[in-house]
């Protein structure tokens, strides 16, 4: 119910529970029931997984299994390496007519040798690098044949060149001459027009001028017009404020004449004089009074100053038609204010139709302006067309020139037969250089693949030594060597432990079975297919007969089985390093032994015991307890649990 950590903690606990230390736990073989029965009928596979836990042989089935993979390794590179070989052996090529295509064939159909196949490529290389060189030949023949050819051909084109181009630059030569007589007479023309437009900029000064002074004119009749509208705007402004006048002086009597009669009859009430119109009883209230005399002092006083604003207004509207008069009267001389309006709207008929004249001479003076700016650049663009096409008339006379004599000289040319040899010699020329390339491919791709063959062959024939050899030890190691045993290294090593091992348990079955039986190791597998070399047989010496394990009673095979546990025993503790076994718990079928065998058992288990050895057995068989003093009797309680007791 404790935790413990740590080396020597543990060890101690673990002591403690145990009753017993590690040296003394590895004194102790617990032969188990039915597992040595197991391994007395065993097959050499099963017991060879056994024997690998107890006498340790993982490093052999290790160096078994490194054989195999390495020979298995091997065998792969080799493969690649025949495969890629085949790849370079099919890629020999031979020309289709060439004498040694069969031979071709048989080498890329295995039926020669490495050997055979390098002296073929050197054949074959041997034969593309003449034919190359022959087309080579040829070829340099054929060019040179081919540039004369071509100079010639060169030579009669630049002639019907030369032809053709001094046809075309006669006809362009008198196509200029005519161009030239047209553009000169198109200048003629021009000049003329010009001359015709020459004053138009100094007309159109002219008329600038008279309009501007025409426009000072206009302005003055404007500023006299808008003047005489403010007039006719002031006088309209005098007898509105005029009638205003007179309203209120009507409206400030009527006022004062009602404010004096209210004020009398007040006045008159005061005093006690009724008066004749009215009766005593409607006299007038002070608050009547007041309210009229307000009213007419109030009516007395917009009289006045309606009287002002009609004065300011009639002032103002008599200095305007004074300033009008002066106007007038610098634009038309001395003149009366109402002889204006029929004096001023003449006179701007008449600048209205003086301008109407201006614009229309402005208009016709700028468009002969552009015209002859017009004509001007139009004449500029033909003096430099003549020009221009002048160069090119005498550029053309140079050049027919030159032609006429190239022509003279140059000869004939039949460019029929000319252009006929150039199409054959470039036909052979094709198909020439058509052969040199094959040849030439062919050459380098047999010279690849005779590197290739003699490279991959080399290495074939080291890998196919090396794994001839690695695979032999591997065969050997894993008991695969065909017409032989298939006994495995590990097996080997194992079965001289097991003959060990059935020595040392033969000497008990002899004496167990009087004599009777005696173990031997099978000298051969059931067949040649199937492992071997761990197989077990039982000698019967009463009858002289060998037979396997497996045909022996339950008895015998309870005596067999126990001689070899105790067999193995021994030779595990005679091979585990100097460990002696003190204690030993056998665990087997006692029941199917008759008195005899259970007898010559416990003689056998009694002679164990002799020194210091305890022998213990484990079994519900009712007569072992009768024969053995010292026991631990283990009895099963109700609650599931169990409990010991110790009887000496």
């Amino acid at each position: 119910g404790r935790i413990e950590t740590g080396s020597r903690n543990v060890t101690d606990c673990v002591c403690e529970i145990m009753g017993i230390d590690r040296n003394q736990f590895t004194q102790i073989a617990m032969i188990a029931q039915g597992e040595f029965l197991k391994l007395l009928l065993a097959s050499t596979d099963d017991r060879r997984d056994i024997f690998r836990n107890i006498f340790k042989t993982d490093y052999y089935k290790t160096l078994q299994t490194r054989l195999r993979d390495e020979a298995n390794a091997l065998s792969r590179e080799r493969e690649t390496y025949r495969v890629k070989t085949e790849q370079y052996i099919s890629g020999i090529v031979c020309g289709a007519d060439s004498p040694l295509s069969d031979a071709v064939t048989k080498a890329k159909n295995s039926e020669l040798t490495a050997n055979e196949i390098i002296e073929l490529i050197d054949s074959l290389i041997e034969s593309d690098a003449s034919e190359r060189d022959f087309e080579s030949g040829r070829l340099a023949d054929i060019e040179n044949r081919l540039a004369a050819v071509n100079e010639k051909l060169g030579r009669g084109e630049d002639l019907q060149k030369a032809r053709s181009e001094l046809k075309n630059a006669g006809e362009s030569l008198a196509n200029k001459t005519e161009a030239l007589k047209e553009l000169d007479a198109a200048k003629l023309d021009a000049q003329r027009k010009l001359d015709k437009l020459k004053d138009c900029r100094v007309e159109l000064q002219r008329l600038e001028a008279e309009s501007e002074k025409l426009l000072s004119l206009e302005k003055a009749a404007n500023r006299i017009s808008d003047s005489l509208d403010d007039c006719k705007t002031l006088e309209a402004e005098t007898e509105t404020a005029q009638r205003s006048y007179i309203k209120a002086r009507e409206t400030a009597l009527a006022a004062r004449n009602a404010y004096n009669a209210i004020n009398t009859a007040y006045l008159d009430n005061q005093a006690g004089i009724p008066s004749p119109a009215s009766v005593t009883d409607g006299a007038p209230s002070k608050k009547e009074l007041d309210a009229a005399k307000k009213k007419s002092e109030k009516c007395a006083r917009d009289e006045i100053e309606m009287s002002g604003a009609a004065a300011a207004a009639a002032a103002k509207a008599q200095s305007a038609k004074e300033q009008l008069i002066s106007l007038a009267g610098d634009l038309f001389g001395d003149t009366e204010y109402a002889d204006i309006p029929q004096r001023l709207a003449a006179h701007m008929k008449d600048l209205k139709q003086e301008r109407e004249r201006l614009d229309t001479a402005q208009s016709n003076a700028l468009a002969n302006v552009k015209k002859h700016d017009s004509i001007d650049v139009e004449l500029k663009a033909f003096e430099e067309k003549y020009i221009s096409e002048k160069s090119e008339c005498d550029a053309l006379r140079g050049s027919i020139e030159a032609l006429e004599k190239q022509t003279k000289s140059g000869g004939s040319f039949d460019m029929a037969a000319l252009g006929e040899e150039k199409s054959a010699l470039t036909s052979e020329k094709n198909e020439r250089t058509e052969k040199s390339a094959a040849a030439l491919s062919r050459l380098d791709r047999n010279i690849a693949a005779k590197n290739g063959i003699k490279e991959h062959t080399e290495k074939l024939e080291e890998l196919e030594k090396r794994e001839a050899w690695v695979r032999a030890l591997s065969d050997t190691a894993n008991g695969t060597l065909r017409g032989k045993d298939k006994i495995m290294l590990e097996t080997y090593v194992q079965m001289t432990y097991f003959d060990r091992i059935i020595s040392r348990a033969n000497t008990r079955l002899m004496l167990m079975t009087d004599g009777q039986y005696e173990l031997k190791r099978s000298s051969g597998a059931t067949n040649r297919t199937s492992k071997s070399g761990l197989e077990l047989d039982v000698t019967d010496h009463y009858n002289g007969s060998v037979r396997s394990v497996r045909t022996l009673s339950g008895g015998e095979s309870f005596k067999a089985s126990l001689a070899l546990a105790l067999g193995l025993s021994d030779e595990i503790q005679s091979s585990s390093g100097g460990i002696r076994l003190d204690t030993m718990f056998v665990d087997e079928g006692f029941g199917s032994l008759d008195d005899d065998s259970l007898d010559t058992a416990i003689k056998t288990l009694t002679g164990l015991s002799d020194g210091s050895r305890l022998v213990g057995i484990i079994s519900h068989v009712g007569e072992l307890k009768e024969r053995i003093d010292k026991q631990i009797i283990v009895t099963k309680d109700r609650s599931g649990g169990s409990h010991a007791e110790i009887i000496v």
